[in-house]
């Protein structure tokens, strides 16, 4: 995903997020950003259809999966898909966002860590130092009806040289993106 990080369209045309999951953590090291949720959320997009399999890494766009990435290509077709009207307005810690559809949705919240590094000690990347973009750090999910408020938790510090926010929308039963707004937090 670091490849992305200067690609032109970043958090105005897509927004890539890394979700470590920890069904790997016990053959050798702990992935510190590893989360049992993000596992689950994962197992749930292959339940649901979106997926083929739980497997890692793997490529969701647009809600489906997206396999070409193991063959080398890094463009994906752009959704024609009508999209709603999400904006998001942050001042200090504090979080208004508001979705032209008025039904019940889940608003979704994700600190993101831009260049973190990790020495591998041990497993098939001992010694390897991986450096890391778009990782989902901290999410918050809350019901509402097209207007939400909140107040931000501070973002998590794990070594990242940049903290990015990415919000999203999705349906109540499904994980699909409704829409998404998201940058760098200065």
């Amino acid at each position: 995903l670091s490849s992305l990080k200067n690609r032109d369209g970043v958090f105005r045309t897509f927004i890539p997020m890394a979700f470590h999951v920890d069904y790997w953590n016990y053959i050798g090291w702990k992935d510190r950003f590893a989360s049992s949720e993000y596992s689950q959320r994962q197992r749930r997009y292959a339940r649901d259809g979106n997926i083929s399999q739980v497997y890692t890494p793997g490529f969701v766009i647009n809600s489906q999966e997206w396999r070409p990435w193991f063959r080398g290509a890094r463009n994906w077709e752009t959704s024609n898909e009508q999209v709603g009207n999400l904006t998001a307005d942050l001042q200090g810690n504090r979080l208004k966002v508001n979705f032209a559809d008025k039904t019940r949705n889940h608003l979704h919240v994700a600190y993101l860590g831009m260049g973190i590094e990790t020495q591998v000690k041990a497993g098939e990347n001992r010694g390897k130092t991986l450096t890391h973009d778009f990782v989902v750090l901290d999410v918050t999910t809350l019901p509402g009806e097209g207007e939400w408020q909140l107040k931000l938790p501070a973002a998590p510090d794990k070594g990242q040289q940049r903290t990015a926010l990415a919000i999203w929308v999705s349906p109540t039963d499904s994980q699909q993106v409704l829409q998404a707004v998201g940058g760098y937090l200065e």
